[in-house]
């Protein structure tokens, strides 16, 4: 299944003059209260086109969002023209939310990120530009095996992004089987239906139990698909039973959770569509309600909190899975070296090696770091069997060129450790490292008295075997900089608030998409960027309007 790709929603970005004097203004009355002006333009967040009959608004900063605010008696609020254009005269000086709503289009402040405005007496904000997220919304009906509706079906639409599949918005059907997804981004999604009975199997559109089965369901921007038909499987379902081996008391008396993950063979991560089940006094576990196919079994938790102990493939067919078993391990241990070719002079010890597990079906991740010796060399202990990716923090001047485990290239640097250890690590390292550094003027400027802070996150646009890691650098005084880089195309931005699974999310992204830039970083180069920070509130309003509540 293709990545669902969403532009988004850019966030205000400054066009023209703004902060500024106002030449004019509209009356005596409004010139001796120090009364200033707001305009700009509305535009497509994906094909930039000018948006004509777009209401704006203005809201006192704090006020509830149906309690406009009024001057002499009137609403602050105009609605855009033929050019997109917009103009609030007669504003009083303070602090705004600067609101906007078009047909087909979400909300700005049902988003939950409206464009914030500080406006001194007598001064003009020009050049706005609102680029709202166009509106989709999907439509049509769940039906049993015997063709009637099904009511209280939760259908969700799923959506991929960098080889995980998440849940972007749900619905649940009504008394005639029917449902409607809205206010859904433009993008690829899988539907899947959750019929109410404890024991029935998932359906994905248009009639697979399995997510390979399933079609994608492309959701034009702006447009409404309907005639969407979910049928009901007759196909059987199973209980998988199995239970825990702890003879090396690796639980001890701690909870753990026991969890089936579908696979999928287009390798996508299906952890979002995984069953979950408690260990009873006995320490072991059932599933009810699965469909025949491959999965895998991962025993998280223990003595050692959110830990991966356990993982074990498990087919499910028509005589069920016999009773699985499940036996904690210890951690593992993975040895390696680092090579510089032609380099032998460069003393490679100390250099660091982070493996970052890959977030399981509980959500929780690991990392594990490892300092090479003089010789290049280094173990990295306390693995869990995971997938990890693969961070190296190269003398200056270096760049990791390939990765090889096993004598087997690692693309995108992602190693699979649920198997145990298959063989030692070889990591190239090359010469000629781009750096990149860059500044925030509103963290060294403005925001330097409120002590807003925060961090530059660098990552590929497309991973490959060089260019396939996220960096992370701190902002100190409204700069940073990157070192050690391999050539490619990168997405670099600022946030006082980031979390790896949030930045992941296709619909997050594209509503903050507006402060993110893209650069090309080349051999032996030296480039400057200058970001706009993307503040806590921006992050946690984003957070919320793409439906990630844990966040």
């Amino acid at each position: 299944m293709e990545a669902l790709a969403l532009l988004g929603l850019a966030l205000i970005q400054p066009v023209g003059l703004h902060g500024m004097a106002c030449p004019a203004l509209a009356s005596p009355s409004a010139a001796s209260s120090g009364s200033g002006t707001v305009s700009g333009q509305i535009l497509d967040s994906e094909s930039g086109d000018l948006l004509e009959g777009a209401a704006v608004r203005l809201f006192r900063v704090g006020a509830v969002p149906s309690r406009q605010f009024y001057a002499d008696g009137a609403p602050l609020s105009a609605r855009s023209g033929q050019a997109g254009a917009f103009e609030l005269a007669g504003v009083p000086p303070g602090d705004y939310d600067l609101h906007a709503t078009c047909p087909g289009y979400l909300d700005l402040g049902a988003v939950g990120l409206p464009q914030a405005i500080s406006l001194r007496p007598g001064e003009c904000k020009r050049g706005l530009a609102l680029r709202m997220l166009p509106e989709s919304a999907v439509r049509g009906h769940v039906r049993d095996p015997g063709g009637s509706g099904m009511a209280d079906v939760r259908v969700s639409a799923f959506a991929a992004s960098q080889g995980r599949l998440r849940e972007v918005r749900s619905a649940k059907t009504g008394p005639d089987g029917g449902f409607a997804i809205d206010r859904l981004p433009p993008g690829n999604y899988i539907l899947r239906a959750l019929p109410p009975r404890p024991f029935a199997a998932p359906v994905y559109y248009p009639s697979s139990t399995t997510v390979d089965g399933a079609a994608a369901v492309p959701v034009p921007k702006a447009r409404e698909v309907s005639g969407i038909r979910i049928d009901a499987s007759r196909e059987p379902v199973h209980q998988v039973r199995g239970r825990v081996d702890d003879f090396r008391d690796l639980l001890g008396n701690r909870a753990a959770t026991v969890y089936l993950v579908p696979r999928s063979t287009r390798g996508t991560d299906l952890s979002a569509l995984a069953w979950s089940a408690s260990l009873d006094s006995r320490q072991c576990f059932v599933f009810r309600g699965v469909p025949a196919g491959m999965y895998t079994v991962q025993l998280i938790g223990g003595r050692q909190g959110g830990r991966i102990l356990a993982v074990q493939a498990a087919a499910v067919g028509a005589c069920g899975s016999g009773e699985l078993r499940l036996y904690p391990g210890p951690p593992l241990a993975l040895s390696g070296q680092l090579v510089a070719p032609g380099l032998a002079a460069r003393d490679l010890s100390g250099a660091r090696i982070v493996f970052d597990a890959v977030p399981g079906a509980s959500g929780s991740a690991t990392s594990v770091e490892a300092l090479a010796g003089p010789a290049g060399r280094f173990t990295a202990r306390d693995l869990e069997p995971a997938a990890y990716v693969l961070r190296v923090q190269a003398p200056p001047g270096l760049f990791v060129e390939t990765v090889q485990l096993g004598r087997r290239d690692i693309v995108g640097r992602q190693l699979d450790l649920a198997s145990g250890v298959p063989g030692s690590l070889r990591i190239k390292l090359q010469e000629g490292a781009p750096r990149l550094s860059g500044s925030v003027p509103q963290v060294r400027s403005a925001d330097r008295r409120s002590g807003r802070a925060g961090i530059a996150v660098l990552e590929p646009v497309e991973s490959s075997p060089a260019a396939s890691l996220r960096r992370i650098a701190p902002l100190a005084d409204g700069r940073f900089a990157f070192g050690g880089i391999a050539p490619g195309a990168y997405r670099v931005f600022v946030t006082e608030r980031f979390d790896p699974g949030l930045f992941a999310d296709p619909v997050f992204r594209g509503l903050v998409s507006g402060r993110v830039r893209t650069v090309e970083l080349r051999r032996h180069a030296r480039s400057r960027v200058d970001l706009r920070l993307i503040e806590a509130e921006r992050v946690a309003a984003a957070a919320r309007r793409a439906g990630l509540a844990g966040f």
